[in-house]
């Protein structure tokens, strides 16, 4: 099985349970409901059911406690190795420890609030068994992007491919804003003012995976903003390396949006990232640039494959064409995005979807990193699949 969304099987005989979830599950970026049964399943249907989904986890409503522990002893016989869920109507405190016992992963009750579900769904996922658990082993996948010159769309970019990342892989995703004096990706967030930026959590980093904790949580992502109140010094470059190792214990993807290539900051970070991507556009100034920025990170330490240049907002109307382009800097373009203003402001906070030139471009760029997941060095098995983050909150 690929490392798409978890797929869900929910077993609810009460149809207002069975709505709660599906409704959940609609926002809860990675997951994917493939079938609700409503009724507790006999052996053998239970068998098929899982022959033929071959779900990651199972979200079990619990108010006919002989028939769900009946359910969970089944389970554990036929060896089903992913976690399940008690949902109940209403909380029933004497229930729970009879559930945990009996084999249930975790407990909810009626109403789901947003938050204990999301928890939940949390641990559901780092929980749930995978055929891609090299990946998670490895740690996550670093990219990190960045101007040929100011204003190309870097920012514009990295966010988009944190929410198509997401999209695509149903894993779990970190966006950075290095760009301590302007950094603007909190905005896709609607967070203008946030208490919790990448400098505060790099002053946490002695506690730990809990310097992530208060994150902005949006879309499906964690969010790290740059200060609200611009900032002219840099995050130091060993704070930066512990910052991004801690990164890829918690996270899967991890997207760095970094100040301008030619930026002494992004210069020293980028050698720490995995992949780099220079954003430019088909302007003169931007290209003129782009020879000398390209050579400058070869010199801090980029290996010439984790480089990529994408060019953005390209139109049929520019003199310079990308085959133009490409011939006359003996480059490589591995991304072509077009100028699209409108489907961007349309997108607004949710993320660029539907079958628009640049959700597309965006989407493609998406699939190609995760078509090969390579973190230092090592190749594992793409991803399929694409998750709506329509409803995400």
């Amino acid at each position: 099985m690929s490392a798409g969304p978890l797929r869900v099987v929910v077993v609810a005989p009460h149809a207002a349970m069975a709505s709660e979830l599906r409704a959940r599950f609609l926002e809860e970026v990675g997951f994917e409901v493939v079938t609700v049964l409503a009724s507790y399943p006999g052996a053998e249907r239970l068998r098929l059911t899982l022959a033929h989904f071959q779900p990651d986890c199972l979200y079990l409503q619990c108010d006919d406690l002989p028939a769900s522990m009946k359910l969970l002893q089944t389970l554990h016989q036929m060896e089903f190795r992913g976690p399940v869920v008690a949902c109940a109507m209403r909380h029933q405190p004497d229930a729970v420890i009879d559930l945990l016992r009996g084999g249930a992963f975790d407990y909810l009750h009626l109403p789901f609030d947003e938050f204990s579900f999301r928890e939940v769904a949390q641990r559901v996922e780092s929980r749930a068994p995978r055929n891609s658990e090299s990946f998670l082993q490895c740690g996550a996948r670093v990219v990190g992007f960045t101007s040929s010159k100011p204003g190309s769309g870097a920012t514009t970019l990295a966010t988009q491919a944190a929410f198509a990342l997401r999209r695509m892989s149903g894993r779990r995703v970190l966006s950075i804003d290095l760009n301590l004096l302007s950094g603007t990706t909190s905005g896709w967030a609607e967070a203008m003012v946030h208490p919790f930026d990448v400098v505060d959590a790099v002053a946490a980093l002695p506690a730990g995976a809990r310097c992530f904790s208060e994150a902005i949580q949006f879309n499906g992502i964690s969010m790290l903003p740059a200060p609200a109140i611009p900032e002219t010094d840099s995050v130091p470059e060993e704070e930066l390396r512990s910052l991004l190792q801690m990164a890829r214990q918690c996270f899967d993807w991890v997207v760095v949006d970094l100040p301008c290539t030619a930026a002494p900051e992004t210069l020293a970070a980028a050698a720490l990232m995995d992949d780099v991507v220079v954003v430019t556009t088909p302007e003169l100034a931007s290209l003129n640039t782009l020879h000398r920025n390209t050579e400058l990170l070869y010199a801090a330490g980029v290996e010439p494959a984790s480089l990529h240049v994408a060019l953005n907002r390209t139109s049929k109307r520019d003199p310079l064409q990308p085959d133009a382009i490409s011939a006359a800097l003996k480059m490589h373009l591995s991304w072509i995005l077009p100028n699209d203003y409108f489907s961007l402001q349309a997108a607004g906070q949710l993320g660029l979807t539907g079958e628009s030139a640049l959700a597309l471009a965006v989407r493609k760029m998406a699939t190609d990193f995760c078509g090969t997941p390579k973190v230092h060095g090592v190749e594992v098995d793409g991803v399929a699949g694409e998750v709506s983050l329509a409803a995400a909150g």
